[in-house]
């Protein structure tokens, strides 16, 4: 969705928060002309080589004739604005129930492997064998720990550059428009 809307080089985010946020763009889009449609023909047009004032005003032409006016589409835009916002709380509630499910419960099991460790230490020497078998598994739940917070800190910062590249265009487009 967001691919006909945007010049490829304009977005700057991750392959896979592009595609989320333009499902979700493209089940809020409804059968009237929005802003969703409105970026689709401009970014046609341009594709056409027409210049960018000339595209817009060319689709604010139109618009019109079909009664909408430049003011719908600026709101229409701020609801898009505020479906981005939607999805990044959502995003933030799914990047804090992983981080509780794949961080989090790691760091509670290998604070338990580190009491078990003292536990089997105090014990007769029999348990030593035990110890040593927990000892080996900590450094591997650590680095996992470690790998899974770098890969959900990569996708909350890929999905935030997302969200702050679409909302800062949907405000240059706002901008645009308010000019015509």
């Amino acid at each position: 969705m967001l691919d006909l809307m945007f010049d490829q080089s304009e977005i700057q985010g991750d392959a896979q928060s592009l595609k989320l946020i333009g499902v979700s763009i493209s089940q809020k889009t409804g059968q009237k002309f929005d802003y969703v449609k409105f970026r689709q023909a401009i970014y046609s047009l341009k594709k056409m080589a027409m210049d960018e004032n000339t595209s817009i005003q060319s689709t604010l032409a139109t618009a019109k004739t079909m009664g909408v006016q430049t003011s719908d589409i600026i709101q229409s835009a701020g609801q898009f604005g505020e479906l981005l916002t939607e999805e990044e709380k959502k995003f933030n509630e799914a990047l804090q129930k992983q981080t509780n499910e794949k961080v989090q419960s790691k760091k509670q099991e290998l604070e338990s492997i580190h009491s078990q460790i003292q536990q089997l230490k105090e014990s007769i020497e029999k348990i030593q064998k035990q110890v040593s078998e927990l000892e080996k598994s900590a450094p591997a739940l650590e680095l996992e720990i470690n790998s899974n917070e770098k890969l959900i800190e990569s996708k909350k910062e890929n999905f935030n550059n997302t969200i702050h590249n679409l909302k800062q265009l949907i405000q240059n487009d706002i901008l645009l428009l308010q000019k015509f």
